[in-house]
Parts: structure tokens; C-alpha cells; sequence
């Protein structure tokens, strides 16, 4: 009996605290959005108030039909005091306008541009247009080549 009534408390007093804990984050953090329609983009700036520090930046870009084909995301060298790449994900829809490919590069800091190690994320679909499964493919850009399938 005494369990019964235990661990409901104990649940109750776990997702209070992770709310808390949530919402005192999200206190913390101010996102700043910035929409250019001319050149259809839109960027989001996370600022934490908490250390005064700005820390990441994603930059969305859209086709005129406002499918996204690119996201790339740049992290905040506070010693350097701009922004560096850090991850770019390319999207590329297939002829009925479902996401077909999603490809996914990160920034090389050592050579300072874009790693020639990619994934290829592939999006599968049955003969009826429903979504089944992902395929992962890692490439090389260098001489476009596949490296491994999984």
C-alpha cells in the first residue's frame, strides 16, 4: 500500500523538478530570429543572459517554394570574437517534393573549409509515396566517391 502511493509522489516530484529545471533554462537563453524573405533566409542567434555570451548561430535557406535546401550552424569564438562554421546540412527533395537526401558535413578546423567527409543521409520511400526508411551512406567529395554503406 505504502508503494501504491510512494512512487506516484516520487514521479510527481521528478517532472516538477525537470520543468523547473527546463524553465530556468529557457529563461536563460534569448533567441534572436532574423527573416530575410528576399533571400529567403532565416537565422536564429542563441544568447545566454546567464554569462552575457552569445553561443550559437543557425542560418536556415529556402527554395522559392519555401522547401529549406540548407542549415548551417556556426559556434562563438570568444577569443577570436566571430563566428566559425561548425556543421551544414544540405536538404534536396526528390520530383514529388518529399525529402529525398539530406546531406551533412562538418567544418574541418585544421584545414579551415568544409571536411571532404560527408554523410549521405537517403530517405526511402514506398511505390505509394510513404516514408520506410533511412539510408546512411558516407562519402568523399574529393572524388565523389562512396566510402561505406551502412
Amino acid at each position: 500500500m505504502k508503494t501504491r502511493f510512494f512512487i506516484p509522489i516520487c514521479i510527481l516530484l521528478f517532472s516538477c523538478t525537470t520543468l523547473f529545471a527546463q524553465k530556468k533554462q529557457d529563461k536563460n537563453t534569448v533567441k534572436y530570429v532574423k527573416v530575410d524573405e528576399a533571400n529567403h533566409t532565416k537565422e536564429y542567434i542563441a544568447y545566454n543572459k546567464r554569462n552575457k555570451e552569445t553561443s550559437i548561430r543557425t542560418v536556415y535557406q529556402y527554395d522559392d517554394s519555401n522547401n529549406r535546401i540548407k542549415r548551417t550552424t556556426y559556434m562563438w569564438n570568444n577569443s577570436k570574437r566571430e563566428w566559425v562554421e561548425a556543421r551544414r546540412y544540405e536538404y534536396i527533395n526528390n520530383k514529388d517534393n518529399q525529402l529525398a537526401y539530406i546531406v551533412y558535413t562538418k567544418w574541418d578546423k585544421d584545414t579551415n573549409r568544409w571536411a571532404d567527409k560527408s554523410e549521405l543521409l537517403i530517405h526511402l520511400y514506398d511505390k505509394d509515396g510513404k516514408f520506410v526508411a533511412i539510408q546512411k551512406v558516407e562519402m568523399n567529395s574529393q572524388d565523389n566517391s562512396l566510402l561505406s554503406l551502412k
